[in-house]
């Protein structure tokens, strides 16, 4: 007769640790766990997906389904391309390009200026308000004789020529300048606050203007019938 093995001998304590140590690894743990949400979401995506390419696959009513749903998805995606692009804005393609220059050789005065601006800002056109209240400050700093009227210059030049003549007005020059080529080339958003923001600056500098002349030293024959009081 054959004589079976000796059966070994089991340890309960040394099993149990290597039970656990065993199940401690890491690839058990990872196995153990139920999925998170994210997980759970991608692979309903990854399903859905996996679903359309087998009806897009298939002939009948379920194929003609699925190519509709694919040909919505890619326009909504081609629409958001657009609009991130900027390409489906056509009011912006629409509008004009102002000229850079500003116009020195206008017979318009001050007060002609200013019922300009007010006119527009009553029609609701503060951009077009604005563009007059920033013919107002030209035209004030043309009758103080702190600019010329040299073709060719734009806002800007004007800004720097009047702040070389009057320093003390160089910070309300530049916020000015800027607040309207924002507005008028920028296209920026106009209203009754961007207005008094700009009738502040420009106001601050026909103040230092009037400081200016009246400290300047005033020479015989040197033009001052031209300033304005």
């Amino acid at each position: 007769m054959r004589q079976l093995p000796p059966t070994p001998s089991v340890d309960p304590d040394g099993a149990e640790r290597a039970a656990r140590a065993v199940l401690s690894d890491r690839k058990y743990i990872e196995a153990a766990r139920p999925p998170t949400l994210r997980e759970r979401f991608f692979d309903w995506v990854g399903e859905q997906i996996t679903e359309l390419l087998q009806a897009l696959s298939s002939g009948g009513g379920r194929g003609i389904i699925a190519w509709i749903i694919v040909g919505v998805f890619l326009a909504v995606i081609a629409f958001l391309l657009m609009r991130l692009l900027g390409s489906v804005d056509p009011v912006r393609k629409a509008r004009p390009s102002p000229e850079i220059d500003v116009e020195l050789h206008s017979d318009r005065s001050v007060d002609e200026w200013t019922r300009a601006a007010e006119d527009a800002e009553r029609a609701g056109d503060w951009r077009e308000g604005l563009r007059c209240r920033h013919r107002v400050l030209v035209a004030e700093l043309l009758d103080r004789d702190l600019i010329d009227r040299r073709p060719g210059r734009t806002a800007a030049d004007i800004a720097q020529l009047a702040g070389e003549r009057v320093p003390a007005a160089t910070g309300d020059l530049d916020a000015a300048t800027r607040l309207f080529e924002d507005v008028w080339y920028g296209w920026r958003d106009a209203d009754s606050s961007t207005r008094d923001t700009f009738i502040a600056h420009t106001t601050s500098v026909v103040g230092h203007a009037r400081t200016y002349e009246a400290a300047a030293p005033v020479s015989a024959g040197a033009g001052a019938s031209g300033a304005r009081p």
